[in-house]
Order: C-alpha cells, then structure tokens, then sequence
C-alpha cells in the first residue's frame, strides 16, 4: 500500500477523515479500506444504539475541527429522506457492507472498546491493529520517558529493535518534532503514525512483496 502524508503540527487525532472525499469516489475498496469510516460511526454512537444523529454528526466535526462538508456529504449519501437521523444499517448498506461483514465489525469494536491507547497518544493515521497500536506506542512512551534520556536517533534504533524481535524484521521508525512530509509503502495493516506530546512518530513495515524479493 503507497501512502502520501502531510502532518501540520496542529493536526488533529481524526485528520485520517480527510481521506473521506478520496473514498466517495472508488466503487472498489474493500472491507479493510471501509473501516475507518465504520470506527467514525462507533465515535459519533456512543450510546450504542445504531443510530446517530445529524448534530451529532455536526457536533463531532465540530470537536474534531474537521472538515463541514463532511456533514453536507453524509447528508446526501446516508440521510437522502432528511430524515435527521443515520442509521447503521442504511450506512452499510450504503457502503456496500454485507450484513455478516457489519456484524464483524461491530462485534470487533465492541470487544476492543475496553482496550484504550494511553491517554498521552494521538492518533494521525492508523492501519494496525488496536492491540499493536497500544502496545507500539506504549513501548514508545517507555523509551521516550527512560531515564537514559535518550536522543531521537537512539529512541528510534531502541524502538525499531523491539518492533523487529516482536512482530518481524523490516520496520522503519522516524521520530520527529513540528511539521513534515511523507511518502512510502508499506505493507497492508502494519503502518501507525502517532504523536506523544511534541514528538511524532512514523512506524511502518517493508511491503510483503519487497521482504520475500530479498
């Protein structure tokens, strides 16, 4: 999977929503691509009911800092009849989910909603695993919070270390401070980019395709 990334230092935790307009318009994502818009309709439904609320919609924009066109767009795709209210089966039904895939989904949020990232990260862009998403980014707060007192090069070599010897060679760790650029590959669920405090850290793994080539 090719990525291109632009972070500005006041990037918000959902900035990956962005991706939404680029999302409107392919017929052909599959299910893994659908869900991080699955995980925005589990935001805005707190109350597990299924339903959510055009201000709800517009609340969460709102204490987000997102874009308000988001709200315009899920009007006219999930709310054609105006009727106020977006219900989880018509969104899935709109994105083209089967009934079996919206259950997994669900079932797959309900059972990781008691496991939580420390309250310190936040979240840019994800395509991991919530369980390897806590557990990278608690490993980054070990080092990052080591009395060493390490320096960025020494936090990411620490850190790139631990990734190969836990979930298999050929990952790559940038650790910056302010704004930056990216573009790489990397293979399919296994890319996590996060902030804590001041630091931002950018952790994918080498393409499938270019390990089993070497």
């Amino acid at each position: 999977m090719s990525f291109i990334f632009l972070l500005n230092e006041n990037v918000n935790k959902d900035k990956n929503i962005s991706f939404f307009a680029q999302f409107l318009l392919s017929k052909s994502l599959n299910r893994h691509k659908m869900e991080p818009f699955v995980q925005v309709f589990f935001a805005i439904d707190k109350d597990g009911t299924e339903t959510i609320t055009i201000d709800e919609l517009k609340k969460y924009v709102a204490d987000n800092n997102l874009d308000e066109m988001m709200v315009t767009k899920w009007k006219s795709l999930f709310d054609a009849k105006n009727t106020g209210k977006i219900t989880f089966s018509t969104f899935c039904e709109v994105l083209g989910l089967s009934p079996a895939q919206a259950v997994a989904m669900k079932t797959q949020h309900q059972q990781s909603a008691s496991a939580k990232l420390h309250p310190d990260v936040v979240v840019i862009y994800e395509q991991l695993p919530l369980d390897k998403q806590i557990a990278i980014s608690n490993k980054a707060i070990e080092i990052l919070t080591s009395s060493k007192k390490l320096d960025e090069k020494d936090q990411a070599v620490q850190l790139k270390q631990w990734l190969d010897n836990t979930y298999g060679k050929a990952w790559h760790v940038v650790i910056v401070k302010g704004s930056f650029w990216s573009s790489y590959s990397h293979s399919a669920n296994k890319c996590f980019i996060f902030r804590v405090r001041d630091v931002s850290y950018l952790i994918w793994r080498t393409p499938d395709e270019e390990i089993t080539s070497t």
